[in-house]
């Protein structure tokens, strides 16, 4: 079996927390109108499912778990249930910026449906300090964001569901989004992307200054300038460590594009590829010019620091029935969801338990 990792120390007590999960741990209907005798809509077992592992087991994505279709009957069974606005107490209390609305219903054959339906296949061949994922917890939530709305940084917990069983890993299945669905409003999300941080938010890469220019002076062609300069292949590395691809460092490439070509082949379902090789080359591209016409040269280092916003990039967009999974309690990464900016954001929420 795939091993996802042992059990680490927890985090330092000034760590914000989503508290959420171990607060509303076995209730029932705690939000208005929730719990049993809701009609939810049928769920059609998927086979085939693609995974995207953005980070090893740590981090995975299920395209098209959820139909439009099965998506749009639990919004609509969700709005007539009726959201309650949840808040937090905020950075200052030791608990991250909330301000979303939120139902809790206590449903397990909910839970084993979605189970069912493709979740445990995910998981067949992962294991975590020798326990495997049984189930979901029945605890279901659905969170709603409108315009303005936004989940801080934080990370999630596990929370002792008793008899050896924890859960450690939490689902989100987005239930509306970007892409062609439209909302009753006409418009797609704005949004919203959920966004995870390496080591908590720490510097992923550590990034030392030189005094020389950030650009050698060797040849102007551009495949050198991007590729072939030894102080640009520092910031490959540097940037492609950051984001675990390190075996795709263009080392003895004499052409950019070509590299680029091979990179997406031999990685093509990594997600923001394209956009990573983009800001990298035109910021090399970008300090080339600044030299060269402006005469004003930074160091290898200042240009280098856009190295360690490289797990800024690591984010997830909000698509109709895409599911996210992503390991919780003390390896949790820190994340957040960020601001919807126009039209509505619906998440269905659960845990998957190990024991």
């Amino acid at each position: 079996m795939e091993t996802a990792g042992g059990d680490a120390a927890p985090p330092p007590p000034q760590q914000r927390r989503n508290k959420s999960s171990a607060a509303n741990k076995g209730k029932k209907g705690s939000a208005a109108g929730g719990g049993g005798g809701v009609r939810w809509p049928p769920i059609k077992p998927k086979k085939d499912l693609q995974v995207n592992r953005l980070k090893g087991t740590h981090l995975l994505t299920v395209p098209n778990f959820f139909t439009s279709a099965e998506a749009k009957a639990f919004v609509d069974i969700a709005e007539n249930i009726g959201f309650t606005h949840q808040g937090s107490l905020g950075p200052l209390k030791g608990e991250a910026y909330r301000d979303n609305d939120r139902i809790s219903v206590t449903d397990p054959l909910l839970a084993q449906t979605i189970w069912e339906s493709g979740i445990n296949k995910i998981f067949e061949d992962i294991s975590i300090s020798g326990k495997v994922a049984t189930s979901l917890n029945p605890n279901i939530r659905f969170y709603r964001y409108t315009e303005g709305q936004r989940f801080g940084r934080h990370i999630d917990e596990s929370v002792n569901l008793g008899d050896g069983s924890r859960t450690l890993y939490t689902l989100l299945i987005y239930l509306s989004g970007k892409g062609n669905a439209k909302e009753s409003s006409g418009q797609a999300l704005v949004g919203g992307e959920t966004v995870f941080y390496d080591h908590r938010g720490g510097v992923v890469a550590e990034v030392f200054s030189y005094s020389e220019t950030a650009i050698c002076s060797c040849e102007e062609l551009i495949n050198h300038i991007l590729v072939g300069c030894p102080k640009s292949l520092q910031l490959w590395w540097i940037v492609l460590c950051t984001i675990n691809q390190p075996r795709c460092f263009p080392l003895g490439e004499t052409s950019f594009l070509s590299w680029w070509s091979d990179y997406l082949i031999a990685s093509p379902k990594q997600q923001g590829l394209d956009t990573i090789i983009i800001l990298v080359a035109w910021s090399i591209w970008k300090e080339r010019h600044n030299w060269v016409f402006n005469n004003q040269p930074r160091s290898w280092g200042q240009v280098a620091d856009l190295a360690a916003e490289a797990h800024l990039w690591r984010e997830v967009a909000p698509v109709p029935g895409l599911a996210l999974l992503h390991l919780h309690g003390a390896k949790c990464m820190l994340h957040e969801a960020r601001v919807v900016k126009k039209n509505i954001k619906y998440v269905l929420r659960s845990d998957v338990v190990f024991a």
